[in-house]
């Protein structure tokens, strides 16, 4: 029999983004699977479009405690052996699921995660890889294009309501400190747009992530000299992409990423 997939959705106000989001759900051509809308209590109309969706298996709507709150609730909600994230706004290739699932069939995985597409104007801008062997470092492994048995979760737990920025960073440490088996898919799994929470406010991210590296792994100094590292290199790039120097960025991302 081959693996269940559990995709869950969180998203408030979502009305302008949620809809390529399900498009990309319905259109998957594996068919084991449910999709489960985790909304916020929306006011804008999202609540409309869920409810008119086809894909969507079970939803509800109501107020959270946040992001990771939110997270939970669905994994509440999910019945099938591998669930994932795919939050308003961001969408899956056309195989992503069906990928996946392969992998899950024919290996003894507990997460399987793959590339994450940016775009910006309609086209890529940039394609961030995965590489599992250096979360305890930083956050090397993309959340869109990630994949957990629900066992795995049962076992280290879910998302930490006391972080804001990080909680998919803390999920997925826990999961490697457990010594639970990643497998890369070196395709594009998901697309996303970007301007998230995380990315918008990226120095405060980068701060949660000090914070979670030094409860889990200790070495408090050498998380704080790598943070400064990692405000130096994004501010860097970014100052870069104000001004335009394209070839300049492709040049920094070789070196430093």
């Amino acid at each position: 029999m081959s693996t269940t997939i559990s995709i869950v959705t969180v998203c408030l106000n979502a009305r302008d983004d949620v809809q390529i989001t399900m498009d990309s759900v319905l259109q998957q051509k594996h068919s084991e699977k449910e999709y489960i809308v985790v909304d916020g209590g929306s006011i804008d109309g999202t609540q409309d479009i869920i409810a008119g969706c086809p894909a969507v298996t079970r939803w509800i709507s109501e107020h959270d405690e946040g992001i990771s709150d939110a997270f939970n609730k669905g994994l509440e909600l999910c019945r099938g052996d591998v669930i994932a994230f795919l939050n308003a706004g961001d969408w899956y290739s056309s195989e992503a699921v069906s990928v996946v699932a392969k992998i899950f069939d024919q290996e003894d995985a507990d997460v399987v995660h793959g590339k994450l597409a940016f775009w910006k104007e309609g086209q890529i801008a940039n394609v961030m890889k995965g590489a599992a062997e250096k979360l305890e470092l930083e956050m090397s492994v993309n959340h869109p294009a990630v994949f957990i048995r629900k066992q795995a979760y049962e076992e280290v737990g879910g998302y930490s309501k006391d972080l804001v920025y990080a909680m998919d960073y803390d999920l997925l440490l826990r999961l490697k400190l457990a010594g639970k088996k990643f497998v890369y898919a070196d395709i594009v799994l998901t697309n996303m747009q970007g301007g998230g929470v995380s990315d918008v406010k990226w120095w405060k991210a980068y701060n949660e992530v000090r914070k979670i590296k030094t409860k889990h792994l200790g070495r408090s100094a050498q998380n704080w000299l790598y943070l400064l590292y990692q405000i130096t290199r994004t501010g860097t790039r970014r100052l870069l992409e104000r001004l335009g120097a394209q070839g300049v960025i492709t040049t920094w991302r070789k070196f430093t990423m």
